[in-house]
C-alpha cells in the first residue's frame, strides 16, 4: 500500500486572517448573485451579502496593517476581488434592468483599464498602490450598489445624485492614474498627492 504524500506546506505568509477575509469575500459572490436572481425576501439576502462582503474590505486591509500580515498575494488579491464584488453586481444589476447598462459598461471599462495599467506598472517595476481617490472611487460605487440593491423604495431619490458622483471618483481616479503613468512617475506618490 502506498504512503500518501502530505500536500506541501503554504508560503508562510499567505495563510493569514486578512487573506482569508480576501477569499471569504470572493467566495460570497457566487451567494450574492444566486440572491440576487431572485425576488422577495432574497433581495434582502443580496443586499446583506454585498454588504458583508463589501464590509470585509475595510476589515482584510485593517487587519492586514495592524497585525504585519501584509502580504503580496494580499496586495494583488484584494484589488482584484473588489472588481470582482462590484463588476459582478454593476453586470447583474444591468441585466436586471435595476442599473444603467452604460453607467455599468463605463465603471467596467475603467476597472479593466486601470487593472491593465496595474499589470503594467508592475512589469516595469513601478509602484501602483491604492491611491486615495482610488479609495474614494470603491467607496462611492460599494454605495452606489447598496443603494440600488436595496429593496426600499425610500431610497430611490438617492440613486441618480449618488450614481453621478460615482462616475465622476470613477473617471477621475483612473484618470489621474493613467497620467501618473504617462508622466512615467511612481503611480502611488503622484495620485496621492493630488
Amino acid at each position: 500500500m502506498k504512503k500518501e504524500r502530505a500536500a506541501p506546506p503554504a508560503s508562510p505568509g499567505m495563510l493569514t486572517l486578512p487573506n482569508a477575509l480576501t477569499l471569504l469575500r470572493l467566495a460570497l459572490v457566487p451567494f450574492f448573485l444566486l440572491a440576487l436572481g431572485r425576488d422577495g425576501a432574497a433581495e434582502w439576502v443580496a443586499f446583506l451579502l454585498f454588504a458583508l462582503a463589501a464590509a470585509s474590505d475595510s476589515v482584510d486591509g485593517y487587519a492586514a496593517r495592524r497585525l504585519g500580515k501584509v502580504t503580496s498575494f494580499g496586495a494583488e488579491m484584494d484589488p482584484l476581488v473588489d472588481k470582482v464584488l462590484v463588476g459582478s453586481a454593476l453586470v447583474a444589476l444591468a441585466l436586471r434592468g435595476d442599473f444603467p447598462a452604460w453607467a455599468a459598461f463605463l465603471i467596467l471599462a475603467r476597472e479593466a483599464g486601470v487593472t491593465a495599467l496595474r499589470f503594467l506598472a508592475g512589469r516595469k517595476g513601478r509602484g501602483f498602490g491604492a491611491s486615495l481617490w482610488g479609495k474614494v472611487k470603491t467607496g462611492a460605487q460599494v454605495l452606489v450598489v447598496l443603494v440600488y440593491l436595496l429593496p426600499w423604495p425610500g431610497f430611490a431619490p438617492l440613486k441618480v445624485p449618488l450614481l453621478t458622483l460615482t462616475l465622476i471618483f470613477t473617471l477621475l481616479s483612473g484618470g489621474l492614474y493613467f497620467r501618473a503613468y504617462l508622466a512615467g512617475q511612481g503611480v502611488r506618490s503622484q495620485v496621492e498627492e493630488e
